[in-house]
């Protein structure tokens, strides 16, 4: 399917006669943005079909319904084919290949392809300021006149932007026998689409409406006047939006003080960054409105009728152009206003922390010149210890010396030892058992309770560290 809509666009450029055309970017720039464009599966737009007595609409699905659509008879004084997205992120409702067809059988000019490919999504940043716009005109009064509209609307979805970017492409055709009308909308219930489906609306019982269906057979460019009306003064309470947004905040900054200001000073001013970056965009939509408004009415060379319309609408758009200047001023006012409070909240926390710095320090040379006194008297204990120690091993030693002598006299001073005179040697008495006895027992006790004291210590240890162990893995 990619090969045939590629063969098929190829036939448009070489239709045109155009080798560096064909050759150049815009051929590179609709094989990278194809997929994002078109829809990869059906078509499904309207083609409208105006006389002066009646309105006839047919959906197009596919290439066979759009060819009974060209050779319908009689041929409509205007005709209109009007192709939507789903939504504005979303592709065109129609193919590679039946677009390709649209254009070779109504060779229409290659700068309304640079308008095609930039629907799919939203308007780009760098295409803001560009209206795309386009006037041929011949001898005969024939011209072609092609523009995007770069607008914005409310979106209706719940979030913090209410509303969104979008654009509406318009290609229009004029010949003495037939005015031919493309526009390109980012959704099937886009305001233009509704109004103008009103427009053309027949209804012959109602005499206003025939009024109207004559009058847009013998004046199409009333469509531009009527396009102009849907979208342009949008961005007046689009403004309003970013300046009440920018009065909240600047609000805030106002009262806001160098001791109390925190964190929420630098979401303020990330906030007001962005309403700058709208207010740019905004800035540049309506200059490129304003491009094609003074484009339409020096181009159609409207009537006196039509003349005051085209001036209030540019009046309009200049007003919202110096209003997004002023708004940029202001935020960036409010931005400084910011910047210094938080500069001096910096000197002033500067300064507290220098102060609590210079405490400490005092603090730490005071400790210093303590802990010296304690160190002081540390060395003097230390010394103190070390003469006790000594004199503590003087008796230790002379203890030591004398030990084995009071021992050797305890033992042969008890009773369980008697002087044989007779037989001139000392004898050991019959009870001398009771002292090993009790020897033997004290010795025992003695070791059962360093040992049981010992286990005591162990499981008092265990049991401590178990209890970290535990509180820890809670923790």
């Amino acid at each position: 399917m990619a090969v045939i809509a590629s063969e098929d666009w190829d036939q448009y450029f070489a239709e045109r006669g155009d080798v560096a055309t064909a050759r150049g970017s815009l051929r590179e720039q609709l094989d990278d943005l194809s997929d994002y464009v078109f829809s990869s599966t059906t078509s499904d737009f309207a083609v409208i079909d105006v006389t002066q007595e009646t309105t006839k609409q047919t959906i197009v699905t596919n290439a066979h319904e759009f060819d009974d659509a060209v050779r319908r008879s009689p041929k409509p004084r205007t005709r209109i084919i009007s192709i939507h997205s789903p939504r504005t992120i979303a592709p065109l409702k129609i193919t590679s290949s039946l677009a390709a067809k649209v254009f070779q059988t109504y060779e229409v000019k290659e700068n309304f392809l640079r308008v095609l490919l930039s629907f799919g999504d939203e308007p780009h940043q760098s295409e803001a300021g560009s209206s795309n716009r386009t006037f041929v005109s011949s001898p005969d009064g024939n011209y072609v006149l092609s523009y995007k509209l770069n607008y914005v609307e409310r979106n209706h979805r719940p979030g913090q932007d209410p509303w969104s970017f979008r654009h509406v492409g318009v290609y229009h055709h004029h010949k003495d026998d037939q005015d031919l009308i493309i526009l390109l909308h980012c959704s099937p219930t886009s305001s233009l689409y509704v109004k103008l489906a009103q427009h053309v609306k027949h209804d012959s019982e109602n005499p206003s409406a025939t009024r109207r269906l004559v009058e847009f057979c013998h004046r199409p460019e009333l469509l531009h006047r009527l396009t102009l009306a849907c979208y342009v003064d949008n961005w007046r309470p689009y403004l309003r939006y970013l300046g009440d947004q920018f009065s909240k905040i600047n609000n805030r900054a106002m009262v806001s003080t160098a001791e109390h200001t925190g964190k929420e000073n630098f979401v303020h001013v990330q906030k007001l960054r962005n309403i700058i970056d709208f207010a740019l965009f905004a800035n540049a939509c309506c200059s490129s409105n304003l491009d094609v408004a003074q484009s339409l009415e020096t181009s159609l060379h409207v009537g006196e009728k039509e003349t005051p319309t085209f001036s209030t609408t540019e009046s309009m758009l200049q007003g919202f152009i110096s209003s997004s200047h002023v708004l940029q001023d202001r935020v960036r006012n409010t931005i400084d206003l910011i910047g210094y409070t938080l500069t001096l909240h910096n000197q002033l926390e500067t300064a507290r922390f220098d102060r609590e710095i210079r405490d400490m320090t005092h603090e730490l040379k005071n400790l210093a010149q303590e802990t010296s006194v304690v160190t002081k008297k540390l060395k003097d204990l230390t010394e103190n210890t070390v003469d006790d120690s000594a004199i503590v091993r003087i008796i230790t030693i002379v203890s030591a010396f004398y030990l084995p002598g009071s021992f050797v006299a305890t033992i042969f001073g008890m009773n369980f030892f008697d002087f044989d005179a007779a037989a001139s040697r000392i004898t050991i008495t019959e009870d001398f058992w009771i002292f090993v006895a009790f020897w033997a027992t004290l010795t025992l006790l003695t070791g059962a309770l360093f040992y049981l004291t010992y286990l005591r210590n162990s499981w008092r240890k265990k049991s401590s560290r178990s209890w970290l162990s535990k509180w820890s893995k809670k923790v």
